[in-house]
């Protein structure tokens, strides 16, 4: 399994275990609501937060992140509220379907049709769509900030210069200048877009955090001791000239030209601020 791979597969992992979580939490809150024991009712919500959750994590592993490059951000949203409110509804129709068959005595989807019925249906639809707009908004703050920016933010470490030992990457385009010229600026600025978004999945897969872009080169860091445990800041450009060759033949087809790279590394004492 490759490190990407295993790097998706771990992260949509998060997204069950944190379904669980909020899940059961979900379920214990509105037990006295529905009449049930909280065991029961936290049993439920852990079991629909592992669907919903496995939902989200391959939406947002598997799915979003290839498709999604030419949306906006409205259009994206808007198309993740969809989607992920059926997933909710769905997972909530699937755990809570068997309970009503179980007391009308009937099947599966009789059962269905009576939760549907029910009374409790229009207040679960009305909390499904508010988690779900909840979820979107955690996303899109997800898409913009690391979880370690964030932290930093929030307790304002940022307002103090601290010194730490870093490792960097700076990657870059080679022939930029002439891909440029036979491209015309517009292209190019795709092309760049393109070439960054490939290479994306690379770094975060081996624990790197863009530190920023500069021109037609991305400049990659780690802690020391995380960038050069295992080599991942070396392994990473691998990986990232590797995900381009494989896509070699769509930037053939769209520009005319396949992107290569060239890196330096460095590593020693930064100041933070």
């Amino acid at each position: 399994m490759n490190r990407i791979l295993a790097w998706r597969l771990r992260s949509a992992a998060v997204y069950i275990v944190a379904g669980v979580a909020v899940g059961a939490l979900v379920g214990v809150f509105t037990s006295s609501l529905d009449e049930e024991p909280a065991g029961w009712a936290a049993l439920r919500g852990a079991i629909t937060g592992a669907l919903v959750g496995a939902g989200l994590g391959v939406g947002e592993e598997f799915a979003v992140p290839r498709w999604s490059r030419r949306l906006g951000f409205a259009r994206l949203s808007l198309i993740r509220f969809g989607a992920y409110l059926l997933v909710v509804q769905g997972a909530l129709l699937i755990v809570n379907a068997p309970r009503f068959a179980i007391v009308g005595e009937a099947g599966f989807w009789p059962g269905a049709a009576r939760y549907v019925t029910s009374d409790s249906f229009p207040r679960q639809l009305l909390l499904g769509a508010a988690a779900t707009l909840f979820l979107i908004l955690l996303l899109a703050l997800k898409r913009l900030h690391y979880g370690s920016e964030l932290w930093r933010l929030m307790t304002g470490r940022y307002h103090y210069p601290e010194p730490e030992e870093r490792a960097f990457l700076y990657a870059d385009l080679v022939d930029s200048t002439a891909i440029a010229e036979m491209l015309g600026h517009i292209a190019f600025s795709k092309f760049l877009q393109d070439v960054f978004a490939e290479v994306s999945e690379p770094i975060l897969a081996w624990g790197g955090r863009v530190y920023q872009y500069v021109g037609d080169g991305v400049i990659v860091t780690w802690h020391s001791l995380e960038g050069t445990s295992d080599g991942a800041c070396v392994r990473c450009f691998f990986d990232m000239v590797e995900h381009l060759a494989a896509e070699a033949p769509t930037f053939e087809r769209t520009y005319g030209v396949v992107p290569r790279l060239t890196a330096g590394l460095h590593a020693g004492p930064v100041v933070t601020t």
